[in-house]
């Protein structure tokens, strides 16, 4: 690699050794004390982050078989097994219950800001366990539906309301004649049922269109390369911390470096 790509993974490697420093010193998660109450008003905002709501139900086997997990690199995998994350690897069968009830609760609350006139808007939150890149927007809009939205707020919560939030909406949030032509074209009526927003028949994107064949295509080499063999340096890395500590690390990302810039035969 060139410069700038060590660079580039340097700096990558130094956030992880970071990350897990400060995983190794909190074992349990943060006790919710001292929270001051929430307060919303009708032309306030509130954004959902409920792609994290899979780390409620972590204990379910089914949320390592997911299907899309055929698309994630394999440090993600490791990354989101519970018995590898500080926030999950000690939590009781009572905490987990707890944050089962908890998750009823914000559904709820949900429901009810948006019937008071609360401003909804679409957030997801990817890299969190079982959070999919692009497809955990589909799910929170199905999330949405499920705590009271009708399938029309939660498109909106989507498209329409965080154009206005960006003041971007004089270009973006709604199809019509002057604006930014990006949108996907789904072969069932949203409005009829939220899951139609996955039945996507194409998209246009950039003044260019991708049929679902092209989509498909893409999905594959995604696939390919997350499968693929060779062990990328942030899992490298991410394994050494965890077995020998973040100086072992740092040694060992010197070593990568300084055998990528040794000529061949050198």
């Amino acid at each position: 690699m060139d410069t700038t790509s060590w660079v580039i993974v340097g700096m990558v490697a130094g956030l992880l050794i970071i990350a897990l420093l400060a995983m190794s010193r909190r074992s349990r998660p943060m006790p919710y004390t001292n929270l001051k109450p929430l307060t919303l008003e009708a032309h306030d905002r509130y954004v959902t982050r409920w792609d994290q709501v899979e780390s409620r139900f972590i204990d379910d086997p089914a949320l390592a078989d997911d299907a899309r997990m055929k698309y994630m690199p394999r440090m993600f995998k490791a990354l989101w097994n519970p018995t590898n994350d500080f926030r999950f690897k000690d939590r009781t069968e009572d905490d987990i219950a707890m944050g089962k009830k908890m998750f009823q609760k914000e559904l709820q609350v949900v429901g009810a800001m948006n019937l008071a006139g609360v401003g909804i808007l679409a957030g997801t939150d990817t890299q969190n366990p079982y959070c999919f890149p692009g497809f955990s927007l589909h799910d929170e809009l199905g999330l949405l539906v499920q705590a009271g939205l009708t399938p029309m707020e939660a498109l909106q919560a989507a498209t329409i309301n965080a154009a206005q939030f960006m003041r971007y909406e004089k270009d973006l949030g709604t199809i019509q004649k002057g604006k930014v032509a990006d949108m996907v074209l789904l072969d069932a009526n949203p409005l009829e049922d939220i899951a139609n927003t996955k039945k996507i028949w194409g998209v246009v994107f950039g003044g260019k269109f991708y049929s679902r064949a092209s989509l498909d295509e893409m999905l594959r080499k995604v696939e390919m390369l997350a499968g693929s063999q060779k062990t990328p340096i942030a899992e490298m890395l991410f394994r050494t911390v965890v077995e020998k500590g973040a100086e072992a690390a740092i040694a060992r990302y010197r070593e990568l470096k300084t055998k990528a810039k040794t000529p061949k035969g050198g």
